[in-house]
């Protein structure tokens, strides 16, 4: 028993160390595409996804819509059926991608500006086909193997016509409390700490 136990364990970690190598090649980026308004629409932007490897990977796109800015968990997916309500469409959402080589993915917003930030997703997963049938009984196929699967979200904010970003700070006690009473976004970086004299 111990040395069967031992053999698969074996086998798992030689499909894992396979898998990270041949999903190792896709890069993507950049992660955030802003969409930044022209009079009252938006001009296509695009990503791009590399792949260093040395065998063409296939890709999968998928789109989703941030609905809550205060609860940043509720997101909804794009079900492909009205992408005009939905705001956002994708040019491609199945890729290959030739060994050495880049694509780029052009995004299309078809909502107009808003008053605030409008926030999607999107989903680029590595994919490869079903693994075939290792072993055979009769007229049952039994799969096995360990699917390894890498991705990537690309942030997508489309602007508003005015953005502006308001940030305050203020101390509660041992806490600081930042809050942005803008209607956009924004990213505070080098933050430092000083100490009263």
């Amino acid at each position: 028993m111990f040395v069967v136990k031992t053999t698969i364990l074996a086998i798992v970690s030689l499909f894992f160390v396979l898998g990270a190598q041949l999903f190792a090649a896709m890069g993507v980026g950049p992660l955030q595409v802003n969409f930044i308004p022209e009079k009252a629409a938006y001009t296509p932007e695009t990503f791009s996804i590399s792949n260093t490897g040395d065998k063409q990977i296939y890709v999968a796109l998928s789109l989703s819509k941030l609905t809550d800015f205060a609860h940043p968990e509720k997101i909804q997916a794009f079900d492909g059926k009205n992408p005009q309500k939905f705001g956002l469409l994708l040019e491609h959402n199945k890729l290959i991608v030739p060994a050495h080589q880049t694509r780029k993915v052009k995004l299309i917003a078809l909502a107009k500006p808003g008053k605030g930030d409008a926030i999607y997703y999107v989903n680029v997963v590595q994919i490869k086909p079903e693994l075939k049938a290792l072993a055979q009984k009769k007229s049952t196929q039994i799969a096995a193997g360990v699917q390894i699967n890498f991705a990537y979200n690309v942030r997508v904010v489309l602007r508003p016509l005015n953005p502006q970003f308001s940030v305050s700070l203020e101390r509660a006690g041992k806490k600081l409390v930042i809050a942005n009473a803008g209607n956009t976004t924004g990213i505070i970086q080098a933050g430092k700490q000083c100490q009263d004299k």
